[in-house]
């Protein structure tokens, strides 16, 4: 893989703007968007489902269908406004969310009858190109490694801090899902705990590696695209109609653990899925 430079920019509000590409981000900011209010969200236990529900009120306020000639997103230098981005050019973005579910804070929140408590953690933005149209379906395989390759290093960084449990990082795609911008753009959110489903997918996997088990079944049997290093495959138990799973074939932790070989084999096989999605659905394709 090509070498990977990572810009830390510091944001008017004492926060970073990351900046992740093939060749080293160098250009001096333009004016940035005025700093808004931190968001101190919380979240309230549900004794039903014995979760927690975390609740963000200044999400109400965020960005959402700004005219067409407004993008948030797309690099701000030479446009009349400013955006997230205050840069003529960029490859991938990172930066935290305004308005957060998640978000380090100090608030001390009371509810009378509620057991209730601050949302720590963090929300962020990954803007995937410059381009104001490029989906990750026109995407090359290089940007799409890049991509990944960013999410690896985010992965790392947040699982690190002691106040998160939990990194997903994920793609809701059209307006059905609640996009209320349309720039090819994702969110990696950290929680502070681990969620219960994921809870109880970790407990299983401590008894038995039942991926091990069924690979073989979803690489004859299963597969809608597999090379050397990765299968695409609908589960036998899928829970959602068009549910596909991306494996890599050698058991490892995490992407941050991939080789050259299998970023390349995982961006093609991201790509060839999401590109099949949009064809079959003829719309862009729910979630990522």
């Amino acid at each position: 893989m090509k070498k990977i430079y990572k810009r830390k920019f510091l944001r008017n509000d004492k926060r970073h703007l990351l900046l992740y590409g093939y060749s080293e981000h160098t250009e001096v900011a333009s004016k940035e968007l005025e700093v808004t209010p931190a968001p101190s969200p919380h979240m309230r236990w549900n004794p039903s489902r014995e979760e927690w529900v975390t609740y963000s009120a200044t999400r109400k306020v965020r960005t959402a269908f700004p005219p067409k000639e407004y993008c948030p997103l797309c690099p701000g230098t030479e446009l009349n406004f400013q955006t997230e981005i205050p840069f003529k050019d960029f490859e991938v973005a990172i930066f935290p969310n305004r308005w957060a579910s998640f978000n380090k804070n100090s608030e001390k929140v009371s509810i009378e009858g509620l057991e209730v408590k601050s949302s720590d953690g963090e929300c962020e933005v990954v803007v995937y190109s410059p381009n104001h149209l490029d989906t990750v379906a026109q995407m090359p395989s290089d940007r799409i490694e890049l991509l990944f390759s960013s999410w690896s290093d985010r992965y790392r960084t947040l699982l690190a801090r002691e106040d998160i449990q939990y990194v997903m990082p994920f793609e809701n795609r059209g307006e059905e899902c609640g996009v209320t911008l349309h720039h090819p753009h994702g969110q990696i959110y950290a929680f502070p705990f681990i969620p219960p489903v994921i809870q109880k997918e970790i407990d299983i996997f401590d008894k038995e590696n039942f991926i091990l088990k069924i690979m073989k079944n979803l690489e004859t049997k299963y597969f809608v695209y597999q090379d050397d290093h990765v299968v695409a495959a609908v589960p036998p138990f899928a829970r959602y109609a068009y549910e596909i799973w991306i494996i890599p074939k050698r058991q490892i932790a995490g992407p941050w653990q991939f080789t050259d070989q299998e970023y390349n084999s995982f961006a093609k096989a991201f790509k060839n899925v999401v590109k099949g999605y949009d064809s079959f659905l003829g719309r862009r394709c729910p979630y990522i």
